[in-house]
């Protein structure tokens, strides 16, 4: 027998490393287009309203204590709430506003002039149509198709999650015949002064006990060597091998007495 992987079904690999790569590129997308987005820049299309929020240099007694100066006639903003120095809004642009860029300041009436100057100037960029502001989205998933970067994320997060899964219940049933048949997978190979050392998954609940040998194999099946079981707990051995010999990336372990997992008698 030879100790191969037994791995997910093809659309299952296909699906997670999707999901993946959707989830890397998503996120990158988001944080890009988050920091190319300058803090002060509202954008919405004639006729509707986006939110928008900031702070103020001193605390706002209340929210009538609240105004703003606009550039343009066609843009207002709606003053929702006031609390300590922090106060949200809501930007509005009338049905017949022209496309272009609009400047916005917030002030709170009694503040001084070296004060109101340094409250910050918001850039409200208004926009003709839906599909006019799609196309200026500096998102690339925005920008395409119209979608959130993050909305893919939390969609695609899932997907790999389960695809996740379905691969590791496939391996673990791998390991588990592996075992029936005396078989296991070597999962931590230390070349030490005294040889190699190998961890993997039989003990002595499968008939090993210190003394005992057991022979190495490749994924091919083919013999890399005879180690000896150092210790044994009920489901895991240490065991030494020849430090001469060279181990690739997988190797296996067989109890001896149990099927040569080589295919030989």
């Amino acid at each position: 027998m030879k100790p191969q992987k037994a791995p997910p079904p093809p659309l299952v690999r296909i699906a997670g490393l999707a999901a993946g790569v959707l989830l890397l590129v998503s996120a990158m997308d988001a944080i890009v287009a988050g920091f190319r987005t300058p803090e002060e820049e509202v954008r919405l299309v004639a006729g509707a309203s986006a939110p928008v929020a900031g702070k103020t240099e001193t605390a706002i007694p209340g929210i009538h204590w609240l105004t703003y100066e606009s550039s343009g006639p066609h843009v207002t903003l709606v003053f929702l709430e006031g609390r300590g120095r922090l106060w949200r809004g809501r930007v509005e642009a009338s049905p017949d506003a022209p496309a272009g860029e609009v400047s916005l300041r917030v002030f709170l009436h009694g503040e001084t002039p070296e004060e109101a100057a340094r409250n910050p100037v918001y850039r409200v960029r208004i926009f003709e149509d839906a599909n006019a502001l799609q196309k200026a989205e500096r998102s690339f998933f925005r920008r395409l198709l119209g979608w959130s970067p993050w909305i893919v994320a939390a969609t695609a997060l899932p997907v790999l999650m389960a695809c996740l899964g379905l691969s590791y219940r496939a391996e673990t049933r791998r390991d588990q015949a592996l075992r029936r048949q005396g078989v296991a997978p070597v999962y931590r190979a230390r070349k030490g002064a005294d040889g190699w050392e190998l961890a993997f998954g039989l003990g002595t609940a499968d008939g090993l006990h210190a003394g005992d040998r057991v022979m190495v194999v490749d994924e091919a099946g083919k013999t890399i060597g005879t180690a000896v079981v150092a210790s044994a707990t009920r489901d895991d051995a240490l065991a030494r091998l020849d430090s001469r010999l060279s181990l690739p990336g997988q190797v296996f372990v067989a109890a001896r007495g149990r099927e040569d997992p080589s295919g030989k008698a």
